[in-house]
């Protein structure tokens, strides 16, 4: 096995398949018989659903020398719960072949944050993670309130003082005890020697100024490890002058944008003020919308760049004569926002109406709308997929019946978007609605 220090050393190795994902840890020489070797399946996302010891020199013919399994219970990319066994060739309940006997050790219950916030062990004992802006876990308490352990880590994440540990630690990854390293997913991570990944980052290319292997950007405190966005705010932070420069915007349009994105997505942004791109420097996979996370995190494998302005002369569209510039209209958002009606005030805000343009560019698929000669209650595929963000959001945020407004016998000075059942059809009868919709002036 490995040193006290728990980084593989020796003739320790991993190999590396499909997608980069480790598949399989060997602890010593393979040629010898002396050695250990532990093998890896994930699913179709790449979370890991089982790990277990396929080969032991001391065999799993004797009841105590049985190798360990263990396999995760998922539900998207979520752990729902954890089962520990052993396989055998001894039989354990009948007396012939080899048999994997599984038993539940841990189910999971996720709150604010990435992190399963409490676990209900298999004897009924419940334990709630204390975690730290990181997700990282500092403290263990039990159903009486006492405090079960107490973890510290140093900056990258190496074990600095504590009682005891959990299964999963620094940032809410789980460290395999067989090889010391951190299951970071689609990478391994060592934190000793200030931390570091052990292959490559597949997005290096978009990262020159820094190591393949670095651990976010070198900025542990206040990173998990972050990914660039390829989305150019270059035009929503400044603004064209006459003689052709730039000239800065009002920032407080920008933080409004990015407020809103960080809520559809559950990721935590910022713009690097280098670049001017959007980036990914955290987040959870359990708070916003499924839909808004995927569309947006799209961008990163994309080699084509959107790029944002924010022109108050022009609609909120994709620009004609153009595949991935996007105009967001700020007055026209705020319009949107100001006339939404028993509804969430972001039901057609700054980063819904983000989403529907996406859908219009190249990297989003160029869907169109319906034309303006079709009548109302017709919808077009960038209001399905915003729709999905809405329904993924919460019941708040209804959902958008149609893409064509309605005019209502008796308004002159507005159209409706309905966005429930009960106010499409109060409009369908000729009545103003009451609540459940968005009104824009004529």
């Amino acid at each position: 096995m490995v040193g006290a220090n728990l980084i593989p050393t020796g003739e320790d190795h991993t190999s590396y398949g499909y997608r980069e994902l480790p598949w399989k840890y060997v602890s010593g020489n393979p040629t010898q018989t002396s050695h250990e070797e532990w093998r890896y399946r994930y699913n179709a996302m790449g979370e890991r659903e089982q790990k277990r010891m396929y080969w032991s020199a001391q065999g799993d013919d004797q009841p105590n020398n049985a190798y360990p399994w263990e396999y995760y219970l998922l539900g998207g990319k979520r752990q729902l719960s954890v089962w520990r066994g052993q396989q055998t060739s001894v039989g354990m309940c009948d007396s012939s072949g080899r048999r994997v006997y599984l038993y539940p050790t841990e189910y999971l219950s996720y709150g604010v944050g990435s992190s399963a916030l409490l676990t209900t062990r298999a004897n009924g004992v419940k334990e709630y993670k204390i975690v730290d802006h990181l997700g990282s876990t500092r403290a263990v308490a039990y159903g009486g309130g006492n405090i079960g352990w107490l973890q510290d880590y140093e900056p990258y994440g190496k074990v600095l003082g504590g009682t005891a540990e959990t299964r999963k630690g620094y940032i809410d990854k789980e460290r395999d005890r067989e090889s010391g390293t951190h299951n970071h997913g689609v990478r391994q991570y060592v934190p000793e020697e200030g931390g570091r990944f052990l292959s490559v980052d597949a997005l290096w290319e978009k990262y020159r100024g820094w190591s393949p292997y670095v651990y976010s950007q070198n900025n542990p405190v206040s990173l998990v490890d972050g990914n660039g966005m390829e989305v150019d705010f270059t035009l929503i932070i400044y603004e064209r002058k006459e003689n052709g420069g730039l000239k800065l915007r009002d920032v407080n349009y920008t933080s409004r944008i990015i407020a809103d994105l960080e809520r559809l997505t559950g990721l935590d942004l910022e713009i690097n003020m280098k670049t001017l791109r959007l980036e990914v420097v955290g987040g959870s996979l359990d708070k916003g919308s499924y839909t808004a996370r995927a569309l947006l995190l799209r961008a990163i494998s994309s080699d084509e760049v959107i790029k944002l302005s924010a022109s108050q002369s022009n609609p909120s569209e994709v620009i004609p004569f153009t595949k991935n510039n996007i105009n967001l209209n700020p007055t026209e958002i705020g319009h949107f926002i100001h006339h939404t009606y028993g509804l969430d005030k972001a039901t057609m805000g700054f980063g819904l109406t983000f989403f529907h343009e996406y859908m219009h560019t190249q990297v989003g698929g160029q869907y169109k709308d319906p034309r303006r000669t079709d009548p109302p209650g017709s919808i077009g595929f960038a209001d399905v997929m915003t729709n999905a963000i809405r329904r993924e959001m919460g019941p708040e945020f209804g959902q958008r019946t149609t893409y064509n407004p309605y005019t209502v016998p008796g308004s002159t000075a507005y159209v409706y978007y309905p966005f429930t059942i009960m106010t499409q059809t109060a409009i369908n009868n000729g009545a103003l609605p009451s609540a459940g919709y968005v009104s824009v002036s004529k």
